[in-house]
């Protein structure tokens, strides 16, 4: 089979599921393929709903992923996110924006409460809490 241009793949989040309950394929697949079509091949799934444990699940074959990469398919805006956040990548700059935004519209609507103790607990909570999304922002 002959491949294309070595920019012409892409790794990307492909929506299954139902219209209340999404589930993700992430796939790699032509870069000019329509949205919504099957990728050529699966190299993981993301469940984004939280399960009861509050946790959003995500499977990454890392062997293939680092295939894909290494012929030079580009990350869509939402696996860079995934892998940003999981650690493999970098985290791109617009999840800092938008996590420094959320904070800022939390903190002027909910004042914050003080423990009365003086401490500098309630700082590097803020700090953590700043750097990562509530939710996933794809």
């Amino acid at each position: 089979m002959v491949w294309p241009h070595k920019s012409g793949f892409g790794i990307k989040l492909v929506r299954m599921g139902c219209k209340n309950r999404p589930y993700y394929q992430i796939g790699a697949m032509p870069s000019r393929r329509r949205t919504g079509l099957l990728p050529d091949e699966v190299i993981g799934s993301l469940d984004p709903v939280p399960n009861e444990r509050n946790e959003i699940v995500a499977a990454v074959d890392l062997s293939r992923l680092s295939y894909w990469m290494g012929r030079g398919a580009r990350l869509s805006v939402g696996m860079q996110t995934l892998l940003g956040l999981a650690g493999w990548t970098p985290v791109p700059p617009h999840v800092y924006i938008k996590a420094k935004q959320e904070h800022s519209t939390t903190t002027t609507t909910q004042p914050q409460e003080s423990d009365g103790d003086g401490g500098d607990n309630g700082e590097e909570k803020i700090e953590i809490e700043s750097i990562l999304p509530k939710r996933l922002p794809f």
